[in-house]
């Protein structure tokens, strides 16, 4: 047995959670997600390129309420979401073009009108 099989468990353990978690409540997720990655990458900044004993909590504060109340519900869900739906919308837009092509396949305007209502894209 390898040294890292419990490490590498554990890994997958709490990325399957956090995945799960994505699922169930994905504005949480997101918020909580980037008000800790925020603060822990402030902490990082703070700790390699400031002197010794010079380290500001509340500058690490601000950066996580930034993520918290600024990044992950606005950029991290909001943004996102809607650059998903604008890629699967073009998608949807080049299957419509092929579907109207000569020699295309008949179940192309399915896919078409199909792609058009999983993603509440403008036919």
């Amino acid at each position: 047995m390898s040294v890292l099989t419990y490490p590498v468990r554990m890994a997958r353990a709490g990325w399957g959670g956090y995945n799960s978690s994505l699922q169930r409540q994905p504005l949480l997720t997101k918020t909580l997600t980037a008000a800790v990655g925020f603060s822990i990458g402030d902490v990082i900044a703070q700790l390699s390129t400031e002197p010794r004993g010079s380290y500001n909590a509340m500058r690490t504060l601000r950066m996580g309420a930034f993520g918290l109340l600024f990044a992950g519900p606005l950029q991290g869900h909001v943004w996102f979401n809607f650059l998903d739906k604008a890629r699967a919308c073009r998608v949807a837009a080049y299957v419509a073009s092929v579907s109207r092509t000569p020699g295309s396949t008949p179940t192309a305007g399915h896919m078409r009108s199909r792609a058009y209502e999983l993603h509440g894209c403008q036919n």
